[in-house]
């Protein structure tokens, strides 16, 4: 599944990579693994991808209206 949302929460767990994307481990859930990005300049969370263990299911958010994501994914 793939939305827009007005905000994106920040998992919390243990950062297993940390650079430009951040890769966490999530201990308890549906969804154990998350990987997010953030804006270059500001920071701010801007896409999130949440995988079941076997990464046979997940979820993608993105921050809706975000210059930086139009411009990964410009509209068709």
């Amino acid at each position: 599944m793939t939305r827009a949302s007005d905000c994106i929460a920040v998992p919390q767990g243990k950062i297993l990579v940390d650079d430009r994307a951040k890769w966490v481990y999530i201990s308890d859930g549906d969804y154990p693994t998350s990987i997010y990005l953030t804006d270059d300049t500001t920071g701010k969370m801007i896409a999130r991808a949440d995988a079941n263990a076997d990464w046979s299911r997940d979820e993608i958010t993105y921050l809706d209206n975000e210059q930086m994501i139009d411009r990964l994914f410009p509209a068709s």
